[in-house]
């Protein structure tokens, strides 16, 4: 009888932790919007593959813990300890996550733009190039073709 208390005590704490987990997992997915702001479509995105997540991962800790049988004190732990992580910890682990992926986008952008140096001096010679060419061929055209090629004047016989 004993080891039975125990063993759900133990449970219910185990899903107190495990609901401070899955808030501090949804914790680093905010902090990577807010590093990377982008459209609503991805934003429901993210949050379908993330409730997707937290269904499996429920279900496997329940199969783990408990033989797959849902209890109240579960559902009231994972709130507990969501409640318990939200006022606490959730604004360190969000400022922690908004710097890394802020560092990690200043990084990649940083590497992109070194990668993509050469392009931006190619497509700056090329366009230079252009530029020559059409100007010649505009000085081409106002002289009406006068020298040489195709538009010379034949000789009166």
């Amino acid at each position: 009888m004993k080891e039975a208390v125990i063993g759900q005590i133990l449970f219910f704490g185990a899903s107190i932790l495990f609901g401070a987990s899955l808030l501090m997992v949804y914790d680093v997915i905010r902090g990577f919007r807010r590093a990377w702001i982008h459209k609503s479509f991805f934003v429901i995105l993210e949050d379908l593959v993330f409730w997707m997540f937290v269904g499996i991962a429920s279900f496997v800790f329940l199969c783990g813990y408990n033989q797959g049988q849902p209890r109240g004190f579960f559902f009231f732990g994972l709130l507990l300890g969501m409640a318990a992580y939200y006022w606490k910890g959730s604004p360190y682990i969000l400022k922690i996550s908004t710097l890394l992926f802020g560092k990690l986008r200043h990084i990649l952008g940083a590497g992109f733009h070194l990668a993509n140096r050469p392009a931006v001096r190619i497509k700056r010679n090329i366009k230079w190039k252009l530029k020559k060419e059409r100007q010649s061929v505009k000085m081409v055209l106002k002289r009406g073709g006068k020298r040489g090629g195709f538009h010379e004047k034949k000789e009166k016989k």
